[in-house]
């Protein structure tokens, strides 16, 4: 097997990978890396690069009616943006942030065009998110419905967004991108996926971001801590200088030399009690953290009847 040319990430799996083992090649599948090495790992990226054009392609026909429009989340949007090849980041859905009022317009609209829901049972983390399904030429894809980023935002939150070149479809402006996958990532995931991370190094060496603006998005969103977080995270691992107007908090070089390092980030699956220290530490506060246990517990409880 042919040695992979050295990458942004090869700090966070070996210094020089000379060749795959069993253990390395089960962290770069675990944060659905793969795509990334096209020359060692030619199905795997070929494979994604198919099912992401057909997303692109399911994007570029759907025929929106003309009361409807949605923001392109994540994976469709970064593929285009910051990924020199469709097949190198692994996208498993399609996100589109809807407002909360056209919801069931969108729900019907899917189910029109041969999408069934499968959203099954939510609670007040996720109850913001639908999910559909469709069988496209043996290619099963996945729409997410989403009428707010997070759940902890304010009601009446505005994300900003700028126009796609796909008609009926805008995009988040940089520093709202940059603010929701540092959240999607710590808030939300606990900071388990090495590919989230590569999102955020990759997004933070193509834009000159207003940082104040940055602080201000992420601040009103209950997500800043883990923005700090992931800066200095690319900045520990990825060697990136990243010029700001603010320093990291104590708090945060510790969380990111004592709990988020690079044996976690590589290993989150093996890693339990780290990873619940961290889920309840990368909140802006405990009291957030104390509420979402309490929401957690009383939704098990429900279900447990």
């Amino acid at each position: 097997m042919r040695n992979p040319e050295k990458i942004v990430f090869d700090s966070l799996v070996y210094e020089t990978i000379n060749e795959y083992d069993k253990d390395v090649y089960e962290i770069l599948e675990q944060n659905k890396l793969l795509g990334y090495f096209k020359n060692t790992f030619p199905e795997s990226f070929k494979s994604q690069w198919v099912l992401n054009l057909a997303y692109l392609e399911l994007l570029n026909e759907l025929k929106i009616p003309q009361s409807l429009n949605a923001t392109i989340l994540k994976g469709a949007h970064l593929i285009t943006h910051i990924y020199p090849s469709e097949g190198q980041r692994f996208m498993g859905d399609l996100d589109l942030l809807v407002s909360k009022e056209s919801i069931d317009e969108w729900k019907q609209f899917f189910l029109n065009i041969g999408f069934i829901d499968i959203t099954g049972e939510t609670w007040s983390a996720n109850q913001f998110k639908s999910l559909f399904l469709k069988n496209h030429y043996g290619l099963e894809l996945v729409v997410e419905l989403h009428t707010r980023l997070f759940y902890q935002e304010m009601s009446g939150h505005k994300w900003e967004t700028q126009p796609s070149a796909i008609e009926k479809f805008d995009y988040l402006k940089d520093e709202d991108l940059f603010v929701h996958l540092c959240g999607h990532l710590g808030y939300q995931h606990s900071f388990i996926s090495l590919h989230w991370l590569l999102d955020i190094y990759l997004l933070l060496k193509k834009v000159d971001f207003d940082w104040s603006s940055v602080k201000k998005k992420a601040i009103d969103a209950h997500v800043w801590r883990s923005c700090e977080i992931a800066i200095e995270l690319v900045r520990n691992h990825f060697k990136l200088n990243i010029d700001l107007p603010f320093k990291p908090s104590i708090y945060t070089k510790l969380m990111t030399k004592v709990l988020i390092n690079k044996k976690f980030l590589c290993r989150a699956q093996q890693t339990k009690y780290r990873y619940f220290f961290i889920k309840h530490f990368c909140k802006d506060s405990l009291i957030q953290a104390f509420i979402y246990d309490l929401k957690w517990w009383r939704h098990e409880r429900k279900k447990a009847k």
